[in-house]
């Protein structure tokens, strides 16, 4: 594979960046120090902008079978080093995170917001089995943020920020839910086990379920663009950079 695959198209979808933005300017310095030590500065991704057409062009280029960016012979992939200096993550890591698909979402959810399983499950009639509504946890997170009562950091409403991050920013699987396993996902990214690896695979996975739908499609070359939005911004990012 040599060579790009014309008629490409992405179906844009976009995160709640201002809404992410909003909150972010609603915690503490405190709250921010915590957040920086899981993420790094990911969060100043929420409303940067994001270069579609060089994105879509980038993608045409991507080769399953080897899991590269093949430009007419010059292979690149991207790789954890790539993405341990994008996160720039200040804690250091202890192992990889293992996602338990089988965690109960409500005592998940519970354990890390810090709210009761039946307000869990308040909200999980008002949405669906496996997930909370993305507006849900937004209004809850910066309600929370503009009522700080303590000094220091805020737990919970730091776990709710890193939980929009990881499913807006890195786990990007749909627009409107917070998927329950994400919750174990954080918690074990508080306690310092290391989610690179992970959100790399994500990504090659991603990528290959969009070249897959496009090679199977046969009508106008549309589909869900799934393609995680830290390497849609790393790759935009980088065509500032290139030769003219």
């Amino acid at each position: 594979m040599d060579r790009s695959t014309p008629g490409l198209r992405l179906e844009f979808l976009m995160p709640p960046g201002r809404e992410i933005s909003r909150i972010w300017r609603a915690l503490r310095p405190i709250d921010h120090v915590f957040i920086r030590l899981i993420v790094g500065d990911v969060a100043m991704l929420a409303e940067s902008p994001i270069d579609w057409t060089f994105l879509t062009t980038t993608v045409e280029f991507w080769d399953p079978q080897h899991a590269v960016f093949n430009f007419q012979g010059t292979e690149l992939t991207p790789t954890v080093e790539e993405y341990t200096t994008l996160i720039q993550r200040l804690m250091p890591t202890q192992g990889i995170l293992v996602p338990n698909h089988f965690a109960v979402i409500q005592s998940q959810l519970s354990v890390l917001l810090g709210i009761s399983t039946k307000e869990v499950q308040r909200e999980l009639d008002q949405g669906w089995d496996h997930g909370v509504r993305i507006t849900w946890l937004l209004n809850w997170t910066h309600l929370w943020a503009l009522r700080p009562t303590a000094e220091s950091y805020q737990r919970y409403i730091c776990h709710g920020f890193l939980l929009l991050i990881f499913e807006t920013l890195l786990f990007l699987h749909a627009l409107n839910l917070i998927e329950g396993v994400l919750a174990k996902v954080v918690l074990q990214a508080v306690e310092g086990h290391s989610y690179v690896k992970a959100l790399l695979a994500e990504t090659i996975r991603s990528l290959d379920y969009v070249r897959e739908r496009y090679s199977s499609s046969d009508r106008d070359g549309r589909f869900p663009a799934r393609t995680k939005t830290m390497i849609i911004r790393a790759y935009s990012s980088l065509d500032d950079n290139r030769p003219t």
